[in-house]
């Protein structure tokens, strides 16, 4: 992977609980400089599965951290990654993100909204649109009966 998203990993997990306002800022802007650094040297499917990636990882982080604002998708959101470069990637995000809700977990639920949210308000993701490829919608996926549903995410 590049150079940056190792970076951006690095400075996400390096953070602290005790952190002041003044750290979360600078840790913020750093990620958003790495994120920027990030999407203009990579194509852009490189770029969407390092956001995939990076999306499985923080679903299983502590909900403190994914909730900062500097998340790595967050940060890529705000610096202009454009999950509708390729049909339907941004409803595929999505459509993964509704497959992950957990039965017993619920720092992962926790992550899924706030994650979800990211990607509606954000990103611009669209929870009514068809993925295709033998998929579904979003919102229907993650109402499915044979799998955990996390009605906040609903």
């Amino acid at each position: 992977y590049p150079k940056p998203s190792a970076d951006m990993y690095i400075l996400f997990k390096g953070a602290s609980r005790g952190d002041t306002k003044r750290q979360v800022a600078a840790r913020a802007k750093k990620m958003r400089d790495l994120a920027r650094v990030l999407i203009s040297k990579n194509k852009i499917d490189t770029v969407q599965r390092i956001f995939y990636r990076i999306m499985q990882i923080m679903l299983r982080d502590e909900p403190w951290r994914v909730e900062q604002p500097y998340s790595p998708i967050l940060a890529l959101l705000q610096s202009g990654l454009d999950l509708s470069m390729q049909e339907d990637s941004s409803a595929n995000f999505l459509y993964s993100l509704s497959q992950s809700s957990s039965a017993t977990s619920t720092s992962r639920n926790r992550n899924q909204v706030t994650i979800g949210r990211q990607l509606l308000e954000i990103g611009g993701a669209d929870p009514n649109l068809f993925c295709g490829r033998g998929q579904a919608f979003p919102l229907f996926d993650a109402c499915y009966s044979n799998q955990p549903t996390n009605l906040e995410f609903i």
